[in-house]
């Protein structure tokens, strides 16, 4: 992700491609899964979920983006545990 960020003054085409094909799919699929959880009652009734989206996505996104080493899945769900419950997550 972040070799494809400083591509992107170079190549901008590289950025547009990898948001079309890799990153909308994924962020379209993270905001369903939010209204799913809005409508099953996790989250206040009026949540946005593109708001959701935006805060977890932002979320994974600064962890990849800090981390020098390699980030394993279970640093990215206990991040992500921290910022849902800060939302208004209720299981």
């Amino acid at each position: 992700m972040a070799r494809v960020i400083g591509a992107s003054v170079d190549y901008p085409q590289l950025v547009s491609t990898y948001t079309e094909r890799y990153l909308r799919p994924r962020l379209d699929a993270l905001a369903e899964t939010a209204r799913q959880a809005i409508d099953a009652g996790n989250f206040p009734p009026h949540t946005d979920p593109r708001v959701i989206q935006d805060v977890l996505a932002g979320s994974i996104g600064s962890v990849l983006l800090q981390h020098e080493q390699d980030v394993t899945a279970a640093e990215v769900e206990r991040r992500l545990q921290v910022v849902l419950r800060h939302i208004g997550y209720q299981p």
